[in-house]
């Protein structure tokens, strides 16, 4: 099978053939062997073979020569970054890849399955950059396919084969932070019930904090969280304050959501009425 670039890809038979006017031919070598039936090759790379006949009153033919070259393996890829895991935004996919015989000539990518493929334009080293934006949320299989110069190309699927599969996640996660005016007196005490939630559909929760702008964190963790915190501002100047839930998912989006407390003082009241006899 004749490949790219005068490279075969598969094993070379050979056949042999001599003819002689007089005496008649009476053998033929090749590579220094007897010649009795086609040979079939199989050394990979260049290779150079030798070849003469004889005739019956032993004339010897000056040698000639004949080269091949053989390539029947395929090259190999390998993945450097990212590792697998969560994605959003643009990412860039880069790598290595090899062939031992004839040669590297490009590396392609697939994100459907090899129905489509998208040169890197690298060979021995490559990059290829995808906008998670613009495909749906979810697990996103990426396909390496490397080229050798004879034609060979890289397995898709099963043994030899290259993929990477990411979760794509390009959604915000989902918070929610609530809390009533606080008023707040150093006798009569006061506090403001903080409730608060954060979820993430897609890659999870990494990291939430709740905490009062200025003033320092009140609760913070992992994953999913629905809870409450009761806040006072005992010790704390009158005056407004901040507080704000802010959320990260492992694909690196972020969310938060802010309300507005007050530090007053409580103030009793007083009524007087007054009515003629």
């Amino acid at each position: 099978t004749m490949g790219g670039g005068g490279w075969h890809t598969s094993p070379v038979t050979v056949t042999l053939t001599a003819t002689d006017a007089t005496s008649g031919v009476a053998g033929m070598t090749i590579d220094g062997v007897a010649y009795t039936a086609p040979v079939v090759i199989t050394t990979e790379g260049s290779s150079t073979h030798g070849f003469n006949a004889v005739d019956v009153a032993g004339n010897v033919e000056a040698a000639q020569s004949f080269a091949l070259q053989i390539d029947t393996v395929a090259p190999s890829s390998a993945i450097t970054s990212p590792a697998s895991g969560p994605a959003s935004g643009v990412v860039t996919l880069s790598g290595t890849a090899s062939d031992a015989t004839s040669g590297m000539a490009g590396v392609d990518i697939s994100i459907d399955g090899g129905a489509t493929w998208n040169a890197t334009g690298g060979a021995t080293t490559w990059a290829h950059t995808r906008d998670t934006t613009l495909l749906p949320d979810g697990n996103l299989t990426f396909i390496v396919r490397a080229s050798d110069v004879a034609g060979n190309a890289q397995p898709t699927s099963g043994a030899g084969s290259t993929s990477i599969t990411l979760l794509v996640d390009n959604t915000a996660p989902s918070v929610s932070l609530s809390g009533n005016p606080l008023t707040f007196c150093p006798v009569c005490g006061g506090s403001s019930d903080l409730t608060y939630a954060a979820s993430d559909g897609g890659s999870g929760v990494q990291s939430w904090a709740l905490e009062v702008v200025g003033v320092g964190t009140l609760a913070s963790g992992s994953g999913d969280v629905s809870s409450a915190h009761n806040w006072n501002g005992a010790g704390l100047p009158l005056g407004p304050y901040t507080a704000r839930l802010s959320v990260v998912d492992a694909a690196g989006n972020t969310a938060e959501q802010s309300v507005a407390l007050n530090l007053l003082p409580n103030i009793p009241t007083v009524s007087l009425n007054l009515g003629c006899p």
